[in-house]
């Protein structure tokens, strides 16, 4: 211990760090004349059996985050570098983007943060939920449920905007799936029928009222009795 180590022979935990000193030098390896070895603000002991952190790295889980500064002032998880699981480290929503580490959703708009900012909206902004940057018919809300691109009016370059799409009830993401367009309508059978239909009605009524007219043409009138002839008065 004096020659080698440098450690105190006479106290089994030279630093005070509540490791044994043989086991900071033989088993984690922790500096045994050091109560926190990587000098991250938490001490060997704590690191090792508390939170649990590497007592030898100060950003344990490799987020921008000393680690005493995630467990003591961010209130994040020293052991994962997203807590929140909305896609962005901790450190990038701290330092970068000014996003609550601990919510995935900063401003509540029902679209998480890490998705925002990878399609360029603000996560800290609530009204851009309900914009349609791109006009497909899609505000942005609807876009992050079907995660759709809120930049692009067809997602899959299917040639069917996403709107479309979701309208159809087919996948926006798959250009394999859009909307199956109907045979137009063929009227041509219709409007001959319709034609045909009309001409007979017309001969029809031409040939009811030639009958009625000749009809009345046929018949012979009586002739009608003329009124007797005045007398002469007598001279």
């Amino acid at each position: 211990e004096l020659l080698i180590y440098s450690t105190n022979a006479t106290n089994p935990d030279t630093d005070g760090d509540g490791l044994n000193d043989s086991a900071e030098l033989f088993i984690y390896p922790t500096n045994a004349t050091n109560p926190d070895t990587d000098g991250d603000g938490l001490n060997d002991s704590a690191e090792l059996f508390i939170y649990p952190t590497n007592a030898t790295n100060p950003d344990t889980d490799g987020d921008g985050l000393n680690d005493s500064a995630e467990l003591l002032i961010y209130s994040t998880n020293a052991t994962n570098p997203d807590t929140d699981g909305d896609g962005l480290s901790d450190g990038v929503e701290i330092f970068t983007h000014g996003t609550n580490a601990v919510n995935p959703d900063t401003d509540d708009d029902i679209m998480l943060d890490g998705w925002e900012i990878q399609n360029s909206l603000d996560p800290l902004n609530q009204i851009d939920a309900l914009v349609d940057y791109d006009g497909d018919g899609l505000i942005n809300l609807i876009e992050f449920n079907y995660n759709t691109d809120p930049r692009d009016l067809d997602s899959d370059d299917d040639g069917y905007s996403d709107g479309a799409e979701v309208a159809a009830g087919t996948d926006p993401l798959n250009p394999s799936s859009h909307p199956t367009e109907s045979a137009p309508t063929d009227y041509t059978f219709t409007i001959l029928l319709g034609l045909i239909i009309a001409a007979i009605a017309v001969s029809a009524a031409i040939i009811i009222h030639g009958l009625l007219v000749r009809s009345k043409s046929s018949e012979t009138p009586v002739p009608k009795k003329l009124p007797p002839a005045p007398k002469n008065p007598t001279q």
